[in-house]
């Protein structure tokens, strides 16, 4: 038990990006690199996204590609434990990667909590990717209490791990309209299954959903409306246009709409 002094703790911005494909959230996220030294745990395997940034941002991301489970764990462990480029560097030399970064973290980009679900249920059954993909029998059906476990795994991913640790938090999450099957309700949620989905925002300080408008630049949504989900705690704009992790940090100047 600790208490909150507002004035002398430092607080790091968590925020959950989601939206349809094509809507900018990973080009959002990765802006990062503008303002933090940037590490993307890349379980969507889409950060080809990162190709049409500036050079500037380019420098300032890292982009691990996503595996197994057990990334997710040593990747959560060395920014917690061991964040600095010597031990990262050791890290890596561990799995054959020959890198160090130029400095330590300051930003962690999970790519996509949505992935990570599906991902991590394969592995509850048993079977790689790509045997998966060769003959789609190879797969079990999953245990009621393993389903559980997947949703409890992704909200302490979100929660209790990465959302605790002392840098920006960032994940990117696909869009879905869903109905609670207890309540009825109808809502627009970042595409997790179970129960998650309708609270995950509680895990997150922002939850942004990504749009186009009609003269295609890329829309924030920070303010709950037509049944999505939406949040801030800071005095943001409700829709913000062409958003970057700058400015929804208070780095650089929000334009409102």
């Amino acid at each position: 038990m600790e208490i909150y002094d507002i004035d002398q703790s430092i607080d790091y911005d968590n925020m959950l990006i989601y939206g349809a494909p094509g809507t900018g959230k990973s080009h959002t996220a990765f802006t990062a690199g503008k303002h933090f030294y940037t590490l993307v745990l890349d379980v969507d395997w889409g950060a080809k996204t990162l190709k049409n940034l500036d050079k500037e941002i380019q420098e300032n991301v890292v982009v691990l590609r996503y595996t197994q489970f057990s990334d997710l764990n040593d990747v959560y462990q060395m920014l917690l434990k061991n964040n600095t480029p010597e031990k990262w560097e050791a890290f890596f030399k561990q799995k054959g990667i020959k890198f160090k970064p130029k400095k330590p973290f300051e930003c962690v980009v999970i790519d996509s909590p949505s992935e990570l679900q599906r991902k991590m249920r394969l592995e509850l059954q048993g079977v790689e990717v790509i045997e998966k993909m060769k003959n789609p029998a190879n797969a079990r059906s999953l245990k009621i209490q393993e389903w559980g476990a997947v949703s409890d795994l992704t909200a302490t991913t979100c929660s209790d791990a990465f959302g605790m640790l002392p840098m920006v938090f960032i994940a990117i999450a696909h869009e879905q309209m869903i109905t609670d099957d207890v309540s009825g309700l109808i809502a627009g949620t970042p595409l997790l299954n179970g129960k998650i989905a309708f609270n995950i925002g509680k895990y997150f300080d922002l939850v942004g959903r990504m749009a186009m408008t009609r003269d295609g630049q890329y829309a924030m949504m920070l303010k709950p409306e037509k049944k999505w989900q939406a949040k801030t705690r800071d005095n943001l704009p409700d829709v913000m246009l062409n958003p970057t992790i700058g400015k929804l940090t208070g780095l650089e100047p929000a334009n409102n709409k």
